[in-house]
């Protein structure tokens, strides 16, 4: 199993968030299947975190509740907040079951390209006051 870095999550709420969009904009017969059929993958009820599907956003269950969310609140008929995991987030939007669903409401794959995220490097931070004074006047020369 890959660590969920900070990278990965970010990728994948930018994909979340525009998956939603797609979603609003497909037509009703098969932007409808869609939901069901992402509701269905992704699902997964002992997680502690929720995606909405209208708005694309992703919050702890506690916070993303039909009772308090807006998007739940105008579709009080309809299920748009799906619990689910990071791991179950992260093997739909960051594989090709992604561009696979977007495709099926005909969404051109081209489009929709696969990013792999980079692995999170650490970076070297100034210690002493020198030091800090020597990368401030190195980066006031460039």
């Amino acid at each position: 199993m890959t660590d969920m870095t900070a990278a990965k999550k970010q990728r994948i709420r930018y994909r979340a968030k525009h998956f939603a969009l797609d979603l609003r904009n497909a037509p009703f017969d098969s932007g409808l299947s869609l939901y069901q059929n992402t509701i269905n993958e992704l699902y997964d009820g002992s997680s502690r975190i929720r995606l909405c599907l209208k708005c694309g956003e992703i919050d702890a269950a506690t916070k993303l509740k039909k009772e308090n969310h807006s998007c739940a609140l105008d579709f009080k008929s309809f299920q748009v907040l799906v619990t689910t995991s990071w791991k179950e987030l992260e093997d739909f939007f960051l594989t090709q079951r992604y561009a696979k669903a977007l495709e099926a409401i005909g969404v051109d794959s081209d489009i929709r390209e696969i990013v792999t995220v980079p692995s999170e490097t650490t970076e070297e931070v100034p210690t002493s006051v020198k030091e800090i004074q020597v990368t401030d006047a190195l980066v006031t020369e460039k």
